[in-house]
């Protein structure tokens, strides 16, 4: 009687490890969220009273708005800070500069509307440089909130 044996190679069991594996991870990738980066800036001599920004997802008040299938949240992050790429040369005297502002929030489901005003109506920011060499400054200052898909700064 004659017995035939397979021997199985050693790498079949990782191919079939492999195999499992990227089954489920490319079933999850629909589970996966985005995340959306939306920016808007004002540098240097365009920072002044009467300036203003708007910052909004691009699909709101879109058709696009309603094929999304689930918002999570949004997080703002709103920053004032001192721009070391600049060809002013300002590294011989220390200074502070302070920057007063309102944030207006616009309504989800109408957002030409102003929804909010009052909450974030007199926002400061402080930035400050030191020539004194080793001493720490704060070069860089940060407002947060949440929930906006779009809003203004005043």
């Amino acid at each position: 009687m004659l017995t035939l044996k397979l021997k199985k190679h050693p790498f079949d069991r990782w191919r079939r490890r492999l195999l499992t594996v990227s089954i489920f991870l490319l079933t999850g990738i629909s589970a996966i969220a985005t995340e959306e980066r939306f920016l808007n800036e004002i540098t240097g001599a365009d920072v002044h009273v009467s300036k203003f920004m708007t910052v909004s997802d691009e699909k709101l008040g879109t058709p696009a708005w309603s094929l999304i299938q689930e918002n999570r949240s949004v997080n703002v992050i709103v920053t004032f800070e001192i721009n070391f790429g600049t060809d002013k040369y300002f590294y011989n005297q220390p200074f502070t500069c302070s920057l007063n502002f309102r944030i207006l929030i616009y309504d989800n489901d109408n957002p030409s509307v102003v929804l909010d005003s009052v909450t974030h109506n007199s926002v400061n920011m402080v930035v400050r440089f030191d020539t004194v060499t080793g001493k720490s400054y704060k070069a860089i200052g940060m407002y947060k909130f949440k929930g906006a898909y779009k809003y203004s700064i005043r």
